[in-house]
């Protein structure tokens, strides 16, 4: 058997926290937690935290890409690199998230996805595929996708979910064609996640009443909340047991948003995501992105029109600028980034906290919560 010991780390569990705590990673898991000094005495292959904060690994279960890198065309090679690239950012495990497109881009994405899942090389977890689309609506997707905006198809659609890699799947409730999916996903254990919607309030009532449980990228491209109709947003924050996902750059959501959001589906209902796209991690510069000229400045990513080109943020800087915003220590709001993902997509009994038995994915972080070590599976992939 091969053991680490962790010890002299501050440790946060969702039972409570260990200011001076150790922690055994065996063969993968956690094997055994602690206060003061450890049950064994440290030896060199042991791991000295110096008071640093041990959190569990962040999970990002909405990203489309970094470092030049775009899912829909990445090889087993890309997503390797994407993996490492993530695991530098704090992510131990994300889901691999696709976009509108034909059905053999998809279909070959999932196929790519399911030869790497088990891959030794990769850095962060590969947990499976986020569906996003392309069973949108139309008018809240970008013009250059519309073309490839449709129904849900039993043929094409009931090929996708048999191959055992969706673990997520976003939609638009509204499209009567996409209801056979809501009900065929959630019966197979896949989350359902109402975006890029027009939906009203009672269409996404109707939804939620078919197991939608879900709401992807919460406030936008969906149809704006007003007091007549607040739409999936008000269905959305009305239902307590839907989680929401956030994107806490700062710019595709006001500050007054994701505080209201916060103190509506806190502590357990709030997911942070990054929607990276393929230009995060490539500094500021102008670049092109699905053959369009994108400007990034201050790490916001615009058309030449004006408008946001995607998020281009990583999962631990939108953790950091959301701890701002709600003014809220890590000790409040870990579980936005690591437990609340997992119990969304159905892996929290193995993965998101630190509890006895559950993979050893791990993170060290500092007081301004900057990533210091990552550990995935046990093993340091991050120093």
């Amino acid at each position: 058997m091969t053991d680490l010991l962790i010890y002299n780390a501050r440790i946060i569990t969702p039972q409570t926290i260990l200011e001076r705590g150790w922690l055994i990673c065996r063969d993968g898991h956690i094997s055994a937690i602690g206060n003061g000094n450890p049950t064994r005495k440290p030896d060199k292959t042991a791991l000295n935290a110096d008071g640093l904060t041990l959190l569990p690994g962040m999970i990002d279960i909405h990203t489309h890409g970094a470092m030049g890198v775009d899912m829909m065309d990445a090889g087993r090679d890309e997503f390797i690199q994407l993996s490492q690239f993530y695991a530098r950012h704090g992510v131990t495990s994300f889901l691999a998230t696709t976009h509108p497109d034909t059905t053999d881009r998809i279909t070959n994405t999932l196929i790519t996805v399911k030869n790497t899942l088990k891959h030794p090389d990769l850095g962060a977890n590969l947990l499976g595929v986020h569906l996003e689309g392309p069973y949108l609506n139309q008018d809240y997707v970008a013009p250059y996708r519309q073309a490839h905006v449709r129904p849900a198809h039993p043929i094409e659609g009931r090929d996708w979910l048999t191959r055992g890699v969706i673990k997520l799947v976003t939609l638009a409730p509204e499209i009567p064609a996409n209801e056979w999916f809501i009900r065929e996903a959630v019966a197979q254990g896949i989350t359902v996640s109402v975006g890029y919607s027009d939906a009203t309030y009672e269409q996404t009532r109707h939804a939620l009443s078919l197991g939608l449980t879900h709401s992807t990228r919460t406030f936008n491209n969906m149809r704006p909340f007003h007091h007549h109709d607040v739409g999936a947003v008000g269905a959305v924050l009305e239902a307590n047991y839907v989680t929401s996902e956030l994107i806490a750059d700062g710019v595709h959501v006001s500050d007054g948003a994701m505080r209201l959001l916060w103190m509506l589906k806190r502590p357990d209902k709030l997911v942070l995501v990054s929607a990276s796209n393929a230009l995060t991690g490539l500094g500021d510069g102008d670049f092109m992105l699905d053959g369009r000229s994108v400007h990034v400045m201050d790490g916001v990513a615009r058309l030449e029109s004006g408008d946001l080109a995607g998020s281009i943020i990583t999962l631990d800087n939108s953790l950091r600028r959301f701890m701002t915003c709600v003014d809220e220590p890590i000790d409040a709001v870990w579980q936005t980034v690591s437990l609340n993902p997992a119990r969304a997509i159905h892996v929290a009994h193995r993965k998101g906290s630190i509890e006895i038995g559950k993979d050893a994915d791990l993170i060290l972080v500092d007081s301004d919560t900057r990533v210091q070590k990552t550990l995935v599976m046990g093993r340091v992939v991050v120093e």
